[in-house]
């Protein structure tokens, strides 16, 4: 695993890969240390990489040949071109067979040094479709006109949707990888298409999955008990402020510590997807705000939005179940509103 710090860049090189051809257009030589604005783009891209949400971990299958090529290439960096060249074909040669499902791109690989270790970066640039001036000359003068162009085009701020940085010395892998309908079945172009690989969750996956199965698990077991569902939001939101990372063993702890039945129900269904134990890191501030309130409709249309904090404080909101099997809020202490 790895802090990103400085990134050096030792080589890079980009290999074209067209989706309707059987062999990758690799290029000879490797990109020039001069070449500024490349090798700007480069380092953007492998900070994105590795400091996205959405990457993943993930690591090569046992036996696997790309492993053993990147192994040779960590003791001898002077073999870069050819092992990229060899792992462009790889790419390519499923590139190809489902042509019908993926874009054509482009493959740049970068080897890097980050803290005095080795990485391989490879980001993925797709071709896109747009529309481009031709000018066509003539004997009589030139004629301009609108045409379709596929090949790549970058925006200065674009973001990556495909890549992946290894760690050469211990073959981890920082993964952040697109998926697509393939025959019918969703496939990630790295893990599944073109070099099998054993991923995990990205944190974005890892609080998608959580929150589903909160969901899920209240419904069943909690129905509408307004305060064990603050009590719930409180311990996690506890928990970003105390650690800045969602401690799903902690939150547990503080959400059911006068309800060990429920707390086990939880930690049974999380378990399934191995996230009983987890730190998720939520650098989205609008994901956390979401745990700091509690969301309230009427069957009269109100809405209201209670911060958490307030549902054990009677000076703030009070509750009360009336006879009849309706439902009283009572919000106190109000010194000044504005509405909107």
């Amino acid at each position: 695993m790895f802090e990103p710090s400085k990134i050096l860049i030792y080589k890079a090189i980009i290999h074209t890969l067209h989706k309707e051809e059987e062999e990758p257009r690799c290029a000879t030589y490797e990109i020039d240390h001069e070449e500024e604005l490349t090798h700007h783009l480069f380092t953007n891209y492998l900070e994105k990489i590795m400091t996205s949400n959405q990457m993943k971990w993930a690591s090569f299958e046992e036996g696997s040949e790309v492993e053993a090529v990147l192994e040779e290439l960590l003791k001898d960096p002077s073999i870069f071109v050819e092992v990229t060249k060899d792992l462009s074909k790889v790419i390519q040669k499923n590139l190809n067979k489902y042509r019908e499902y993926l874009p054509s791109c482009d493959m740049a690989f970068i080897l890097f040094e980050m803290e005095d270790i080795m990485y391989l970066g490879i980001v993925k640039l797709n071709h896109k479709n747009i529309y481009v001036r031709k000018t066509e000359k003539s004997p009589g003068g030139e004629l301009n006109l609108i045409k379709n162009s596929n090949d790549l085009y970058i925006q200065p701020k674009s973001t990556v949707e495909e890549g992946m940085v290894i760690h050469l010395p211990h073959m981890d892998i920082a993964l952040i990888d697109k998926e697509y309908k393939v025959e019918g079945e969703k496939q990630s172009f790295f893990a599944d298409i073109s070099f099998s690989l054993n991923k995990g969750m990205s944190e974005k996956e890892k609080l998608k999955s959580f929150n589903q199965i909160n969901k899920r698990l209240q419904e069943k077991f909690i129905g509408e008990d307004l305060e064990q569902k603050a009590q719930i939001k409180k311990a996690i939101s506890d928990t970003l402020v105390d650690t800045g990372l969602l401690d799903v063993s902690m939150a547990l702890d503080k959400a059911f510590d006068e309800s060990e039945e429920i707390k086990n129900i939880y930690k049974e269904a999380l378990g399934k997807v191995n996230l009983t134990n987890e730190k998720i890191l939520i650098d989205n501030n609008a994901a956390r705000r979401k745990f700091d309130v509690q969301k309230i409709t009427t069957s009269s249309g109100i809405v209201l939005t209670i911060p958490v904090e307030y549902f054990n404080d009677d000076s703030k909101v009070e509750i009360i179940s009336n006879s009849d099997g309706t439902l009283t809020f009572m919000i106190k202490g109000i010194e000044e509103f504005i509405s909107s």
